[in-house]
């Protein structure tokens, strides 16, 4: 189909959408686990949340680096005073970040004129 899947979606960004959720899922559950091991934790608190962004934000940069998603992304990491109470007591911290898909020229048209 020209590189497009059967439901009509281009093949790159399905396998690299898939491959950055698969992937950040890993990297916040290695760090979840790293501090488990430690006898420690990822704190709900102004550290907690920072290094939580630095996982996202470092997975990002990966996916910069494969060429998925443009450089300009931005990340949104709401500070504890800005979480729901009932989030902070169900221990969920909300975060999200918006990333442009880079995709790929496929078609071009190409104009142009020589003269003498």
């Amino acid at each position: 189909l020209g590189g497009k899947m059967a439901g009509g979606e281009w093949g790159d960004v399905i396998h690299g959408t898939a491959w950055l959720e698969t992937r950040l899922e890993e990297d916040l559950y290695f760090l979840l686990t790293q501090q488990a091991d430690r006898f420690s934790k990822v704190g709900y608190d102004t550290k907690g949340i920072a290094s939580v962004e630095q996982v996202i934000r470092s997975r990002l940069q990966k996916a910069v680096g494969t060429r998925l998603i443009d450089s300009n992304f931005v990340v949104t990491m709401p500070s504890v005073e800005l979480t729901e109470a009932t989030d902070r007591a169900n221990r969920l911290y909300k975060a999200s970040f918006e990333a442009r898909l880079i995709g790929a020229i496929k078609f071009m048209t190409i104009t142009g004129t020589v003269t003498v």
